[in-house]
């Protein structure tokens, strides 16, 4: 007799299982997605012991009629599609036809279900994917399906899962997720041993009330609306401030085709736009939207059908990174007159504050994702324009491709107490004042690494690295592209001695490294002269300049892309920049906000970290408790 054997229908179901259903969150998840697709406006799931005891999912869509019902469960059944090629048409959810008969195979299942036109219901029992009975009974219209016991015959895969609460937050997630894009299907999460509603989600006009009830009302309102428009496929994208990002993506929304989707290829596109606004591990708060001819997109990689592949992944991505970072670059420079000018922007790409007809309103505004009890808000919502009314001239516009005006004054950073400023040119008289422009007043400095301002409407603090540092990168960024990286030659060279491992790395790139205004050279064995650097380097501590720029040589092949030129310049500024607890005078502080005023992102250094916070007066105010 051969070993080679034909696996059982049940044994094959279970197997799949594992693929499709690897905890009640999955169960949640294929389930919604059929309420979805069956046209319902109202689904409502109950959850016990975190899924494995009760997961009841219910709604007003098409209903099944008997042939329908007992199909349902059969694997590969399904009334989406019909032949391969309708899967590059597919704008369903589901169309696997593996659900169910998965669902069923590892627990115990009831389905009841009416369609509209029909007087009675029909419910099924299935006990380990075996149909025990269908009977007919009493049912409003749609269908209820009743899973129970999750993994009672599998408790392999059961000692895998999380504590109730663990899984209870993971269903809780998935819902969030699935429901972002159904503005207009009210979707209800509630603990079945309690009754309490978990997440309550109204059905709305406003896309703004969806996201209110998943990012909060404090993130949502400072959404930036971004939009591109393509042949093949359009971006929307609602997008946190930098200052709101998070240790973890957990907030990072992301559908094709109102298809909830999970893609390295998106995510990194999303960062890549946000690039140094964010710190190395934060996660902005974005949903973003892309609507796409199903014939460019394949959604049948994994049967969990969250992972994508696009037909065209580079356009995909370039058109991401480039929207956000475009939405991203219209913020203000705090530091800048407000009558700076702006060319216009391309009609196919915009970013723009939420509308005021998105306000959401007090009727049908939804109650908070994590909120225990089953009520709207008993406040009045009123979600403002994204942006604040000052800055609301920008989202129509779009600043020209950065190219800074050469900066009279390049800061050096001295080891001695004399001026922290190298001053090729004489400053002009006006900036010798105490008063900066029309609305900062310097203060001071506090612990040599902060600077103190006071502003028209409160206090404004600035890191002088993070703000010195992006000036720096600004400066050598434009030098490097014009070609015009000034070098500074010792009288004496520096003689620096490395590992053996970080001296091959260095003079494996040593060629490429002397492009940027060095002059390094090998001295035998792990020995290096240093007998030129950028002007701008000049006062830098070679050692721990060396021990941030090998790691960068070392993880980038090619030194002229442009990723890796941006990490090489980012550490070239950091080294390059004043440091904190260095002292600076008057006079340096006013250079400092000088060059700030002629950049655009000034509002992060090239590591990410802010380089200003303000505190209002009305903040000052109630921390004295003078208002309350």
């Amino acid at each position: 007799m051969g070993k080679i054997q034909k696996l059982s229908q049940n044994v094959a179901n279970q197997i799949a299982a594992g693929e499709v259903i690897d905890r009640p969150a999955s169960v949640v998840r294929e389930l919604l997605d059929n309420s979805i697709d069956s046209g319902a406006d109202r689904i409502t799931i109950r959850i016990e012991d975190g899924g494995s005891g009760l997961i009841r999912v219910s709604d007003n869509g098409a209903g099944m009629d008997r042939d329908d019902l007992l199909l349902a469960i059969e694997r590969h059944a399904t009334s989406k599609i019909s032949t391969a090629s309708d899967i590059f048409t597919i704008k369903t959810l589901g169309f696997r036809g593996e659900a169910l008969p998965s669902i069923c195979s590892v627990s115990r299942v009831e389905i009841t279900s009416r369609p509209s036109d029909q007087i009675s219901a029909l419910r099924l029992k299935a006990h380990a994917g075996v149909i025990e009975s269908i009977e007919e009974t009493g049912a409003p219209a749609g269908t209820t399906v009743d899973v129970r016991d999750l993994y009672f015959n599998t408790p392999a895969r059961k000692k895998f899962l999380k504590t109730e609460k663990t899984e209870a937050g993971l269903i809780t997630d998935t819902v969030s997720r699935i429901a972002l894009p159904f503005k207009d299907i009210y979707i209800k999460l509630l603990d079945n041993s309690t009754g309490k509603a978990i997440l309550n989600l109204p059905s709305s006009d406003s896309e703004l009330n969806r996201l209110t009830a998943l990012f909060g009302k404090d993130v949502a309102q400072t959404f930036m609306d971004a939009r591109f428009a393509h042949d093949r496929f359009s971006i929307r994208a609602y997008l946190a401030p930098p200052e709101l990002s998070r240790t973890r993506g957990d907030r990072m929304y992301l559908y094709v085709n109102n298809r909830n989707i999970r893609d390295k290829l998106v995510l990194s596109a999303i960062t890549g736009g946000y690039g140094q606004r964010l710190m190395k591990g934060r996660y902005p708060q974005v949903a973003l939207f892309i609507d796409i001819d199903p014939a460019f997109v394949d959604i049948n990689v994994h049967p969990a059908k969250q992972e994508v592949r696009f037909e065209d992944g580079r356009l995909i991505y370039q058109a991401i990174s480039s929207t956000i970072a475009k939405a991203l670059g219209d913020q203000i420079n705090p530091f800048r007159s407000s009558n700076d000018g702006y060319i216009e922007r391309p009609a196919t790409m915009s970013s723009t504050p939420i509308q005021a007809d998105d306000r959401v309103q007090k009727n049908d505004a939804p109650a908070p994702v994590y909120q225990q009890v089953e009520n709207t808000f008993k406040e009045t919502l009123e979600v403002k324009e994204s942006i604040p009314q000052h800055q609301q001239g920008l989202f129509n516009a779009q600043k020209s491709t950065y190219i800074p005006e050469e900066i009279t004054e390049v800061i050096i950073p001295k080891r001695e107490e004399r001026s922290v400023f190298h001053e090729p040119y004489p400053v002009k008289p006006e900036i010798r004042q105490k008063n900066i422009g029309d609305n900062l007043t310097v203060i001071g400095q506090l612990k040599g690494t902060y600077l103190l301002f006071e502003e028209r409407d409160g206090l404004l603090m600035i890191d002088q690295h993070a703000a010195h540092e992006r000036i720096v990168y600004e400066t050598l960024r434009a030098k490097y592209a014009a070609k015009k990286m000034e070098s500074q030659n010792f009288l004496l060279s520096v003689d620096i001695e490395l590992s053996n491992k970080d001296a091959r790395i260095l003079e494996e790139k040593l060629a490429q490294i002397n492009n940027l205004g060095f002059e390094i050279e090998h001295f035998g064995g792990n020995s290096f002269l240093i007998r030129a650097v950028p002007a701008i380097l000049v006062n830098t501590d070679w050692e721990s300049f060396l021990k941030d720029l090998i790691p960068v040589l070392n993880e980038e092949d090619d030194l002229t892309n442009t990723k890796a030129m941006d990490k090489l310049l980012t550490v070239m500024a950091c080294h390059g920049a004043i440091r904190a607890g260095q002292r600076m005078t008057e006079r340096e502080i006013n250079t400092l906000i000088t060059q700030l005023q002629s950049i655009d992102l000034a509002t992060n250094c090239p590591h990410g970290r802010p380089v200003y916070k303000k505190i209002s007066y009305t903040e000052l105010e109630k921390m004295f408790k003078r208002i309350v």
